[in-house]
């Protein structure tokens, strides 16, 4: 609770933990960031909620567990290593991805909610946040698109920005689909993937 950081500050696994029966919740004061480490863990036991921010702003993956259950009500984020995740989940929260970063929802699938929203940077063509997911992607909220750096893509540029074992759902709203310039992004939900790719508008 209050506010204040917890900061991993190596290469190697560091834990913000729980004992089996119980409920950790991390307050909308809180951030988790830094380099690799685990933030929960898998005993079906423990449930946990993030209602702060768990950010990877440094070279390095961020691991989210919940065995008995987990849900994000606030920011995740990958600002620039990676993000993954474990166990049954609901994200009714953000979840932003940086340019060259990754979330990865290795076991739960990406259970967005009409809450949520999913942010992808984009700063070159060789450049952009993805999302990949082992099982099903439920699509929900808000997709916004954002293009850094001052970078402008060309018209047939493509960026496959999710991939997924399969997906249902759509996203109530989606921003950012104007360039200027007379180009816009087109998005295309395919079997086992999310396209973004630049049309004349």
């Amino acid at each position: 609770t209050g506010s204040g950081e917890v900061v991993f500050t190596s290469s190697g696994q560091a834990f913000v933990n729980q004992l089996a029966n119980s409920e950790l919740t991390i307050d909308s004061g809180i951030t988790i960031r830094g380099m690799t480490g685990q933030v929960g863990n898998n005993a079906a036991s423990v449930t946990l909620t993030n209602r702060g921010t768990i950010d990877s702003d440094a070279a390095g993956r961020i691991t989210i567990r919940g065995g008995g259950g987990w849900t994000n009500e606030g920011t995740i984020r990958a600002s620039v290593g990676d993000i993954r995740t474990f166990d049954s989940w609901t994200n009714s929260g953000t979840i932003e991805i940086g340019a060259g970063a990754t979330f990865m929802a290795s076991s739960g699938g990406l259970p967005l909610t009409s809450g949520s929203t999913l942010s992808i940077d984009i700063a070159a063509l060789d450049s952009f946040g993805t999302v990949e997911v082992n099982d099903d992607a439920t699509l929900a909220g808000t997709f916004a698109i954002n293009l850094t750096g001052g970078y402008e893509p060309d018209i047939g540029d493509t960026f496959v920005v999710m991939q997924f074992a399969s997906s249902n759902g759509s996203f109530g709203s989606v921003t950012g689909l104007s360039i200027g310039g007379g180009k816009q992004f087109q998005m295309a939900v395919n079997g086992d993937n999310l396209t973004l790719e630049v049309v004349a508008q």
